[in-house]
């Protein structure tokens, strides 16, 4: 698996986000619970958006910076590896709460233009200049993705 951008068809590149560690959050409470501990609005995200969120600590200090995505009934967080993991950090404040916390390992986000995003459950882009779209994408499908 590769990181960085690869070819796809006619030339357009894609980029596959192996820097990013992932979290699905999910559970009954999962939306409510994350949208009351971190600082963007989780509970109206809906499928296809995607919102920058900080996790704070009792100080104000930034704990942690993700994405936010809603996949399914569940909300991902794609991270940058070089952060404390942010599972880390929220597993303290589940409590009694039906949340589930589980590190995604058999996909990847992957950004591509518009014009080749496979399906329009694509979100906005996580690259940098916010042009495209993103999905996850499971391991087993890239070479799929590259070849289309």
């Amino acid at each position: 698996m590769g990181t960085g951008p690869v070819g796809i068809g006619c030339g357009a590149p894609f980029h596959v986000h192996g820097d990013l560690r992932i979290v699905r959050v999910g559970g009954g409470d999962a939306r409510r619970w994350l949208h009351d501990i971190v600082t963007s609005d989780v509970a109206s995200l809906g499928t296809g958006e995607a919102r920058v969120s900080l996790l704070l600590g009792p100080t104000g200090r930034i704990r942690a910076a993700f994405a936010t995505m809603v996949e399914g009934d569940d909300v991902l967080l794609a991270q940058s590896t070089d952060q404390p993991s942010v599972a880390d950090c929220l597993r303290p404040y589940i409590l009694s709460a039906d949340v589930r916390l589980t590190a995604v390992e058999d996909a990847v986000l992957v950004s591509a233009p518009v014009a080749v995003a496979p399906t329009p459950s694509w979100r906005p882009s996580l690259l940098p200049s916010g042009a495209g779209a993103t999905a996850l994408v499971p391991v087993a499908d890239l070479a799929s993705l590259r070849a289309r």
